[in-house]
């Protein structure tokens, strides 16, 4: 809220890139916060049968190794494990692309905000201060 101030001090212009800025980013960590849920919910559903399917193994250990089905058990964990891990990575890749979008709208407002300042003439009065 400070820099926001600051902004306005220098120039009141200013203020309102600002504030379609910050509409820009609300509407951004809105529309990720629903995504974010959906996939997060995803990745619990995909969790459990892989915290299921390890409990009942260790359980039933002496059982897997006396009918030799180390190998089928082993590949059916690696299903649900993969399916597991790609859930996981979509909802890390998310949190990366929210963080790249949030970026991008921090350098475009940047860039308005340097442009501006290239363009207004020395000497000038803006809000009661001399430039």
């Amino acid at each position: 809220m400070g820099i926001i101030a600051v902004v306005g001090i220098v120039n009141v212009y200013l203020l309102i890139p600002t504030f379609f800025i910050g509409v820009l980013f609300y509407y951004t960590v809105v529309y990720y916060l629903s995504t974010s849920r959906s996939i997060k919910r995803l990745e619990g559903v995909s969790r459990s049968p892989v915290l299921g399917y390890m409990n009942a193994s260790l359980q039933g250990l002496s059982t897997i190794r006396a009918f030799e089905a180390e190998e089928v058990l082993s590949l059916e964990f690696d299903d649900h494990q993969d399916l597991h891990s790609s859930a996981w990575y979509i909802f890390i890749s998310s949190t990366e692309a929210l963080g790249f979008a949030l970026d991008i709208i921090c350098l475009i407002y940047m860039s308005i905000l340097t442009f501006s300042f290239l363009v207004i003439e020395n000497g000038k009065y803006y809000n009661n201060f001399f430039f």
